[in-house]
């Protein structure tokens, strides 16, 4: 038949074609019965084929872990390259911020030797920004020398989430960068902190040192009572730093560091606010992000979409809103096409529909597993919690068995 054709030539053709010989073991056994193998007769090809198997695929893993480059400049490039991607991810969403941007670069290229802070409400796009800012470095305002440029989403992974393993990674990288000994690099907070101003000097006209820290607020650790007083307030030549951190007139807690960073530079120029981003430019991203997926609503839907943003234009509001529009079809009637006039609603709204789509018991007890772990939880450790809760795999399986339980 067709079928056997095609399985012959996978089998005898393709396959070895695409696979070494050494990887490629032959078997010849004797059909018996209905099923084909039989437990007692086919012993020694069952015991072989197991050991066989089990020897190359532990040879595998061996080989793939040898190739992990587990040596403190392996683990700190690994470090660099999760922040870049994360740069990378936010850049490719950019738009507009011009007047923000030219104050940026007229910082980074004046003679201010004092840290630049942007500062905002929480979704303001104050990463973005500064992502932004990080990516044009090289290509834009030092594109005739070789900055060395270190960029942190601070909490966004485990060496960036407490400060005394994120200040080993910045003097880890700046002495990758200078060629210089890790060795030198202290363990303790306050000799740490002490070497981490040094390596600041190595900066030249050539190499300028340019830091950008994303969310100096969220840093956890010993000095949470104090997480920027480590920041340098004077920096020496041919070096720059850019912080964000968060401001909110309503929530005094929040705004605790950014009073802090305002007492220790005392420069109002060195203050950018970032703010939501209005009705027109926030309409304009919207659709170049919809052009770039290349989709398009209807104008009862574009109305929507207006009346939406014009109650909310921050960032993280219209991410939102982008993530929903998405799904509308043409087709899509009135009363399911429908949008929240604030963040929080929006995110409710994000939930409600999860909900619907995987069960309101799995997602509410997947949440609360993420919510009550300290450090978060890893994909499969998810999986792991979920699938020894009977609540869950009760309402999921109440009407089909499990293939396994």
């Amino acid at each position: 038949t067709e079928a056997c054709k095609l399985l012959a030539d996978l089998r005898d053709v393709r396959v070895p074609n695409r696979i070494e010989v050494s990887n490629l073991q032959k078997y010849t056994i004797e059909w018996i019965g209905r099923e084909g193998l039989d437990v007692e007769t086919h012993e020694e090809y069952l015991n072989h084929f197991i050991t066989h198997f089990y020897k190359n695929i532990v040879k595998l893993v061996d080989r793939a872990m040898r190739k992990e480059d587990s040596s403190a400049q392996g683990q700190i490039v690994t470090e660099i390259l999760q922040h870049l991607h994360a740069c990378n991810n936010s850049v490719k969403v950019f738009y507009g911020r011009e007047e923000q941007l030219q104050r940026i670069e007229n910082y980074m290229l004046g003679l201010s030797d004092k840290p630049l802070v942007l500062y905002g409400e929480g979704g303001c796009g104050k990463t973005s920004l500064l992502a932004k800012s990080a990516a044009l470095t090289s290509t834009d305002w030092f594109a005739k020398v070789r900055p060395i440029s270190i960029i942190r989403f601070l909490g966004t992974t485990p060496d960036s989430s407490t400060l005394t393993p994120t200040l080993i990674s910045i003097c880890q990288q700046i002495s990758y960068n200078f060629m210089l000994p890790f060795d030198q690099i202290p363990d303790d907070l306050v000799p740490l902190t002490a070497h981490f101003k040094q390596l600041l000097t190595y900066a030249s006209k050539q190499q300028p040192l340019l830091l950008f820290l994303d969310s100096v607020d969220q840093l956890t650790g010993a000095q949470d009572s104090g997480k920027v007083s480590w920041l340098p307030t004077r920096l020496p030549p041919f070096c720059k730093i850019i912080v964000s951190c968060a401001a909110e007139e309503s929530n005094p807690v929040v705004s605790q560091e950014y009073h802090l960073l305002r007492r220790m530079i005392d420069v109002e120029g060195n203050f950018i606010e970032v703010t939501a981003l209005g009705e027109d430019l926030a309409m304009n991203v919207i659709k170049m992000w919809m052009a770039t997926a290349c989709r398009d609503l209807s104008n009862y839907q574009w109305r929507l979409v207006a009346n939406a943003i014009g109650k909310c234009s921050l960032p993280i509001f219209v991410k939102l809103v982008f993530a929903e529009i998405c799904r509308w079809r043409s087709y899509t009637r009135p009363q399911d096409t429908h949008l929240a006039s604030t963040v929080m609603d929006s995110i409710m709204m994000l939930f409600e529909r999860i909900e619907k789509q995987h069960g309101r018991i799995l997602v509410f007890h997947a949440l609360a597993y993420i919510t009550a772990a300290k450090s978060g939880l890893s994909e499969s450790e998810l999986e792991d919690l979920i699938s020894l809760d009977d609540r869950v795999l009760d309402d999921v399986y109440q009407y089909h068995l499990p293939p396994v339980r």
